[in-house]
């Protein structure tokens, strides 16, 4: 992928990623197939050896000819998809395990806080599996608690309501993540309105709904 198509299609650490993503040359010699025209595989921070795709998947570098394979995930004991780090440091083998989801929006989601905020990675749509760069956000531990009882979130205005995630709110608005997602941390189930199946927040001038999952409520 070039660097044009690259500020084309992704909106946040674009520098990172056309300065640290694999070549289309070196892919395609390797044999692998691209899952769409927009996939691009880029290193993992402080991993040399590995490069994570938007779309959750993982090449290796391996061996003194440097040969390039699809790693393959294995499912941890929570049930999500993790990967397998390993590297030689100082002669002694260093490995680690990340999840999937965990490795994909580190390297194409935005992180809003600064270094000494731990966060944590979300599926937007809750599903373990889709580990696709879009259905994923960093979040500090708060407000992933919020986000675990969400199913969607959505702005209205004018009376129409647009189903949105919180980074493109956040776009549209201007308002922060810890705004567009903190409204919600620790009100009730009545909320300031209810309408179409969204509880609603006033937010400075906007209307943020969130639709709450009742079979997953917020402690």
């Amino acid at each position: 992928m070039t660097n044009n198509l690259i500020e084309k299609n992704f909106k946040y650490n674009v520098e990172y990623i056309y300065n640290h993503k694999l070549s289309d040359k070196k892919i395609g010699k390797a044999g692998i197939e691209l899952l769409a025209v927009d996939e691009v595989f880029v290193q993992y921070p402080k991993w040399r050896d590995y490069y994570v795709s938007n779309y959750g998947r993982c090449v290796s570098i391996k061996g003194k000819n440097k040969r390039l394979r699809i790693a393959k995930p294995y499912q941890n004991g929570d049930g999500y998809l993790a990967y397998q780090f390993s590297k030689f440091v100082h002669r002694k083998q260093k490995t680690k395990s990340i999840t999937v989801h965990r490795a994909v929006a580190t390297i194409f989601c935005p992180n809003y806080w600064n270094k000494d905020t731990k966060l944590e990675a979300h599926h937007l749509d809750h599903s373990k599996d889709n580990n696709y760069y879009k259905n994923l956000i960093l979040l500090p531990k708060s407000l992933h608690t919020v986000m675990n009882g969400v199913l969607n979130t959505a702005i209205f205005q004018d009376g129409d309501l647009r189903k949105m995630n919180p980074l493109d709110i956040a776009d549209k608005t201007g308002l922060t993540i810890d705004d567009i997602i903190g409204v919600a941390k620790g009100r009730k189930w009545t909320a300031d309105f209810y309408k179409l199946g969204y509880g609603c927040f006033s937010v400075d001038c906007y209307i943020i709904g969130f639709e709450f999952n009742y079979k997953n409520p917020r402690p």
